[in-house]
């Protein structure tokens, strides 16, 4: 009797350990979801047999608003159909509300897309009867827009009224000065461009395709009151008055 009622519960253990191996989630790898959009991701798992989840949503510099950053467990793993897969997914890049800097002075324009993390890039410069000189007239992107961090703004500002014609008598004499820039090391040429802006106008002194990591020096030539501007890629990086 013993050995019979042994016998029985080992064909139940027996029965029942094959009953939970023949209904149990059987197991399957998680896909590689980064890189595409949520909803792809989903219906991607969702073949498989798992269940998507968004655990987080975070600011991406280079995912795209949507797309799956990061899943748990990982890429690869075998888990059993059935499982939750927990998905972080891109808000996009990081943006701010573009601030209002019209009819600002310019050095406090500077300030103000500084502390928004925005870049001045360019400067266009127009002559103006009414508007005050080195006073914001307009901006691109517009005030109010939603952008990337460290976008590129380029501001029109005003250079004052249009001079009159100097008699030749009263007309400045040339003066020199020598403005040099250091690029950077790296992998493509730069762009340089060198503006001068004096009694006469604005005019461009240089502008040409330069080597990374070249050494650029220009003696350049203003009447008057002159300010040279150099820029990088359209980038304004600096101001040499002479």
């Amino acid at each position: 009797m013993l050995l019979a009622l042994v016998a029985a519960l080992g064909g139940v253990g027996i029965g029942g350990m094959y009953l939970w191996l023949t209904s149990a989630p059987r197991e399957v790898r998680v896909p590689d979801v980064a890189g595409i959009n949520l909803r792809a991701a989903e219906e991607m798992l969702a073949r498989r047999g798992l269940v998507a989840q968004v655990a987080a949503q975070r600011y991406d510099e280079k995912a795209p608003a949507g797309d799956v950053i990061a899943a748990t467990p990982a890429a690869g793993r075998t888990v059993r159909q059935g499982r939750v897969v927990e998905l972080i997914v891109s808000d996009g890049p990081p943006s701010v509300r573009m601030p209002d800097v019209r009819e600002m002075e310019l050095s406090r324009a500077r300030d103000v897309l500084t502390k928004s993390d925005l870049r001045l890039a360019r400067i266009a410069r127009r002559y103006d009867d009414n508007v005050p000189r080195d006073w914001v007239m307009e901006q691109t992107p517009a005030p109010g827009d939603r952008v990337p961090r460290r976008e590129r703004v380029e501001l029109q500002v005003s250079a004052g009224p249009a001079p009159s014609p100097t008699p030749p008598e009263q007309r400045a004499e040339a003066k020199q000065a020598v403005v040099q820039v250091v690029l950077p090391p790296g992998d493509r040429d730069y762009s340089v461009r060198i503006e001068v802006e004096d009694q006469r106008g604005l005019t461009t002194a240089y502008n040409a395709w330069e080597k990374p990591g070249a050494t650029v020096s220009r003696v350049v030539s203003g009447y008057g009151d002159a300010v040279a501007r150099v820029y990088v890629d359209n980038e304004l990086i600096e101001e040499k008055r002479f």
